[in-house]
């Protein structure tokens, strides 16, 4: 839909949302300000069908998926760096080794 991928369609959804949210929380905010009356409003079932929600959990499904690939991805890479970090630590060594053998 409109070359978006699930995490972004997630995130397009939440923002409009919130913005939508946002703007209702200012009116009555300028409402209560002025002294009236507060309507009562039902938004949770006005605000996402049902086809959107469903929409919404497949989007963070996604989202938490790529999360814990990601999560993966950097012990990994983490694991890789300590070992590359512990080699260089034994060449500094050998090369300090050496230099005292020569003089």
């Amino acid at each position: 839909m409109l070359g978006l991928t699930a995490e972004q369609l997630g995130t397009v959804l939440m923002a409009a949302s919130l913005a939508f949210l946002g703007i209702i929380g200012g009116q009555k905010g300028r409402q209560m300000a002025k002294g009236k009356q507060p309507e009562v409003m039902e938004v949770a079932g006005a605000l996402v069908s049902d086809k959107a929600a469903d929409r919404i959990v497949s989007a963070l499904d996604e989202n938490t998926k790529a999360l814990n690939r990601n999560s993966g991805v950097c012990e990994t890479l983490h694991e890789a760096v300590k070992e590359v970090d512990d080699r260089l630590e034994r060449l500094k060594d050998e090369i300090i080794r050496g230099q005292s053998s020569i003089r």
